[in-house]
């Protein structure tokens, strides 16, 4: 340990993708917490992820986790950073994130305050649909585990393993059709019949959707 704390400034000369490698290992351990939280203490961790502060809400994600049968160290490095105001362009160039690894925290980024228990049935539903599922998921289990209190988690979690994924029935091709010029129009008049869509519960078929398109654009 004393040999780590020697050398911890010249983790800054390792690569990057060797520094994120390893760190996932570690988050990916059963003491990972523990040992996350030592490194912060005896300041190594701000060598490498200064960011990263929340022990608690990981050490709660990991139990969450092991009920459920899970080990995703990705989710798990999300889960310790302090998420308010993170700069994940920063933290991933600095990590050397994969497109699809910034993707998904710049998703738990912004949508962690809107996944919480008293979220309606809608709200979640709609928010299922545009985040997908998976996403949904890693929220709703990081948001638990910052919570740190009995809610309806379950319940948000039940119904992402669950979720049915829904297609919208058009595409611009159908707001052309109407004699629309391609440009920025077909897309804003596509999402304003696919919010009327959301907002029916995803119940409107092709035909009442074309309607609907019909209505908007006349």
């Amino acid at each position: 340990l004393a040999a780590c704390r020697e050398m911890a400034p010249m983790l800054s000369q390792l690569s990057a993708e060797r520094v994120r490698a390893e760190l996932l290992k570690i988050l990916e351990a059963p003491m990972a917490a523990e040992v996350m939280r030592l490194m912060y203490n005896e300041g190594i961790l701000g060598h490498i992820v200064p960011e990263a502060v929340n022990f608690d809400r990981l050490s709660r994600l990991i139990e969450l986790e092991n009920n459920f049968k899970l080990n995703d160290p990705f989710r798990r490095l999300a889960s310790v950073m302090e998420l308010d105001g993170l700069d994940v362009d920063k933290l991933s160039e600095r990590l050397r994130l994969s497109n699809v690894q910034g993707g998904r925290l710049t998703s738990i980024v912004e949508h962690l305050s809107a996944i919480v228990p008293i979220l309606g049935e809608f709200e979640r539903d709609a928010l299922l649909y545009r985040i997908g599922a998976a996403t949904f998921f890693d929220i709703a289990l990081v948001g638990w585990a910052g919570a740190g209190v009995v809610g309806n988690w379950p319940t948000l979690i039940d119904a992402s393993k669950n979720w049915i994924t829904k297609k919208f029935p058009l595409c611009g091709d159908d707001v052309k059709a109407l004699g629309i010029l391609s440009g920025p129009d077909v897309g804003i008049l596509l999402r304003a019949v696919e919010e009327w869509w959301i907002a029916g519960g995803f119940q409107a078929n092709r035909k009442s959707c074309v309607e609907h398109l019909k209505q908007v654009v006349g």
